[in-house]
């Protein structure tokens, strides 16, 4: 049985895409931050109904994305030990860390790109 549908990207490519989406991460995090607690300062001790949905949805939202990159790790692991089991007839295993973090790091990426676009309007 041949498990060579399972295709992995190249590595070079794959972690410049994955350093691309950590720096956007990083430099998109702290604005949403701001944002949000700028927001829930002026709010004040008692929070209009919209307000208080953007709090329910900002914890929501962590957990929900957290549990996408839970089983997005935990899938691309078992597609790579597919791949190696594959590839013991090619000779050379394919790169396992770039595969496993760009499937981690796309529902974290595209939450917070989401927020900051929708908390900027």
């Amino acid at each position: 049985m041949s498990y060579r549908h399972f295709s992995l990207p190249a590595a070079p490519a794959t972690l410049w895409n994955d350093a691309v989406r950590a720096s956007e991460i990083a430099t998109t995090a702290p604005w949403v931050i701001a944002l949000r607690m700028t927001r829930m300062m002026t709010a004040g001790l008692r929070p209009d109904a919209q307000q208080q949905a953007d709090n329910l949805r900002m914890v929501s939202e962590k957990v929900e994305a957290f549990a996408e990159a839970w089983w997005a790790i935990g899938w691309a692991t078992y597609v790579h030990a597919l791949g190696v089991m594959g590839a013991t007839t090619t000779g050379r295993p394919p790169a396992a860390f770039p595969y496993v973090m760009g499937h981690a790091l796309r529902p974290v990426h595209r939450r917070v790109r989401a927020n900051l676009r929708r908390l900027t309007r």
